[in-house]
């Protein structure tokens, strides 16, 4: 089995890691993050922060999953307002077609 992890480099300026924050939540559907290092310094008011991601693997063993309101509410989000296509979101949440199609008539 092959193993693999990227490497991920994010810049923040004047402290402000909201949208870093933002960017690894929405990530974190598709890959676990693991914090390397935080370098500042000589970089004037910009901060970077090092990360190493691997993906997430979803495995369908038993009986099938629901999604949660909050997962729900999180499907149409990605959906309509980042544009995951569906095939995208089944992976995501590991649920079939029929459950996230289902989510948008809700």
């Amino acid at each position: 089995m092959i193993k693999t992890s990227i490497k991920l480099s994010i810049e923040v300026e004047n402290g402000d890691e909201t949208e870093k924050d933002e960017f690894l939540k929405a990530i974190s559907y598709m890959y676990h993050y693991e914090f390397v290092k935080k370098n500042s310094g000589s970089y004037g008011n910009k901060v970077y922060f090092q990360y190493i991601l691997s993906p997430v693997i979803h495995h369908n063993i038993g009986r099938k999953r629901k999604l949660s309101p909050e997962e729900e509410s999180e499907v149409r989000s990605m959906h309509f307002e980042t544009g995951f296509t569906i095939s995208e979101l089944v992976s995501i949440f590991g649920v079939s077609k029929s459950t996230i199609c289902r989510t948008f008539s809700r």
